[in-house]
């Protein structure tokens, strides 16, 4: 049988025309795009690898040197073990000093190559699938989230005959806006008792990325903001980054209606997934939400190289068991049954968020200042 033919090429420290537009073609990931990653600041010294297997575009793989590690930025996507074996081979026989290569959040559909590797769980993303027509996805609803549905918008019109709802191209949205959709969110959150993760640096960069090339839902009544969506489009795949209500609303379940909105419209586009990236999977899951893992996967020049590193090894494998034991509490503490073990689950997982934020900034400012 004749093999195929692979030809690589490597763009040191630039990423080249062609390659912005088709990372998104190829990947449809918003982590992976060059959008998202300039706005991250994590370009100024990417180098960029691209693969073509008979002709064909295959791989597009963005990323940085840190010492002697290589850091794949692509994040989000789908990798094939072939297309894993030909960027580790790459490296390791042109980067003589390179140790070790990371890929983190990608979905790995098998890993088959010479090198030692290290497979952890490292979050999530739960993503609808989306069908032809609303009136498809309608039907494919359980019987009760569809009555929920039906008896919130029900219940608006009714009580709120002046609620209204459009979605914008987030060029044509004013940033006032935004920042409104984000506040709901802080509020929510400061109702919980929880920070939001929406602090102003990231609600900059989020804005920005909505400027360029987002949408925004927003619901309104009399003309005033109380509740939106804030999203983004790449290839066929829509992602619902922030989808908050101002909390006066909440006996209308303001939230589902924005988010239902927001997918069926994704389905007048056309667009094929709707993300709703990860945790709160229970309330996710009936709106056909399923959830995907991803995973850091670090690959070694050798073995030698592996045991030398057994101090990184340890980090991401505490990483790892931290978001697979939040992952399994925050589904022991949904269940309806309110079972003894679900109870103290609820109480688990509230404690472990917040050992686990502490734990992080203890270690990002261990990083920050390391001493002997």
């Amino acid at each position: 049988m004749q093999q195929e033919a692979i030809t690589i090429a490597c763009y040191p420290s630039q990423i080249p025309r062609f390659a912005e537009r088709a990372i998104e073609t190829l990947y449809g990931s918003l982590y992976s795009s060059v959008l998202h990653l300039r706005l991250q600041g994590a370009l100024d010294t990417a180098h960029t690898y691209a693969a073509w297997r008979d002709g064909e575009l295959v791989a597009i793989l963005l990323f940085r040197r840190q010492g002697s590690k290589i850091i794949v930025l692509n994040e989000g996507m789908r990798l094939t073990s072939d297309d894993i074996a030909a960027f580790a081979n790459y490296v390791f026989g042109k980067l003589k000093d390179a140790t070790s290569i990371h890929f983190h959040a990608i979905i790995v559909e098998s890993v088959q190559h010479d090198y030692p590797a290290l497979l952890l769980p490292c979050t999530e993303d739960i993503v609808i699938a989306l069908p032809k027509t609303e009136e498809d996805y309608l039907a494919s609803l359980g019987k009760s989230t569809r009555k929920n549905i039906r008896q919130s918008f029900a219940r608006l019109q009714r009580t709120l005959p002046e609620f209204s709802h459009e979605i914008r191209p987030g060029s044509a949205v004013p940033e006032a806006l935004m920042r409104d959709i984000i506040g709901f969110n802080h509020a929510r959150m400061a109702s919980k008792q929880r920070a939001s993760a929406l602090n102003t640096e990231t609600s900059d960069k989020l804005i920005s990325l909505i400027s360029k090339r987002g949408m925004v839902g927003m619901a309104s009544i009399n003309g005033r903001l109380c509740g939106g969506t804030l999203a983004c489009r790449i290839g066929d795949d829509l992602y619902s980054l922030v989808n908050s209500h101002e909390p006066a609303y909440d006996a209308f379940s303001l939230g589902s209606v924005c988010r239902h909105l927001m997918i069926t419209d994704a389905i007048k586009m056309q667009a094929q997934r709707f993300h709703l990236l990860g945790g709160q999977f229970a309330t996710k899951k009936t709106v056909l939400g399923k959830r995907q893992q991803l995973d850091h996967l670090a690959l070694y020049r050798s073995r030698m190289q592996q045991i030398l590193h057994t101090g990184e090894i340890a980090q991401l494998a505490w990483r790892s068991a931290m978001y697979q034991s939040q992952t399994w509490l925050e589904h022991q503490a949904s269940l309806r049954d309110k079972t003894l073990l679900s109870k103290t689950a609820a109480l688990a997982f509230t404690f472990m968020r917040s050992v686990k934020r502490q734990l992080l900034d203890l270690l990002q400012a261990w990083h920050a200042n390391p001493r002997p």
